[in-house]
């Protein structure tokens, strides 16, 4: 479980990342790098939440109970 917590935060650092960039990109592109900035950050910090909520899931193979 630590190391699919270290992935995830891993992942989700490079999607906040690179989200922020490509909204500073057309923040640029658009003459306004402060709303540009906003909403890159904005679209990272909820895949963030997506990324870490997806791969540290609970996986219910774990729990011993078979359906």
């Amino acid at each position: 479980m630590e190391n699919k917590k270290k992935n995830a935060t891993f992942i989700g650092g490079l999607i906040f990342t690179g989200c922020m960039f490509i909204g500073i990109g057309l923040g640029f592109f658009y003459h306004n790098i402060v709303v540009g900035s906003l909403i890159g950050m904005g679209t990272g910090f909820i895949g963030m939440a997506v990324t870490y909520a997806v791969i540290t899931g609970k996986d219910h193979s774990d729990t011993g109970s078979e359906k």
